[in-house]
């Protein structure tokens, strides 16, 4: 579950259910499956929040192995071809559950129109990031 404070976060709130809407197809697999959104009180303040279905570690606490680079080289070029640039991709955005790799935190996020040079890039950059990190052996070398 991810709760926003209605004032100050209520648009972080509508672009992240529109983005998970736009990556529906993803859900479960690349994404946290959402189940719905829904508003709670909390110290007197509306607060609205999105229930998801998720688990796993930050990928600040894994252990690096060449799986789960690959994984979240997979669900980054996932997050590619729906259009999405993550815009606040680092370790900590992402969850680790048996070498499969979740992204999460998608608040910031945004759907570009698609360009197919930019796509080629973007595939180019993980690539390097993939191999990159499986030399070095440190999952911080991945970060876009």
């Amino acid at each position: 579950m991810k709760a926003y404070l209605e004032r100050t976060e209520s648009w972080l709130f509508e672009n992240e259910v529109k983005i998970y809407e736009h990556l529906k197809e993803l859900q479960g697999l690349h994404i946290p499956l959402v189940l719905g959104t829904t508003y709670s009180i909390a110290s007197g303040v509306i607060r609205p929040m999105i229930i998801m279905s998720y688990g796993g570690v930050s990928l600040d606490r894994c252990a690096v192995n060449d799986g789960l680079i690959d994984s979240i080289a997979d669900a980054l070029r996932a997050l590619g071809t729906k259009d999405v640039y993550h815009e606040d991709f680092s370790l900590q955005n992402m969850l680790a559950q048996n070498n499969r790799a979740v992204v999460i935190d998608f608040e910031s996020a945004q759907i570009r129109s698609h360009d197919p040079a930019i796509f080629e890039q973007y595939e180019k950059t993980i690539e390097f990031l993939c191999e990159w990190t499986k030399q070095s052996g440190d999952l911080r070398d991945f970060i876009l």
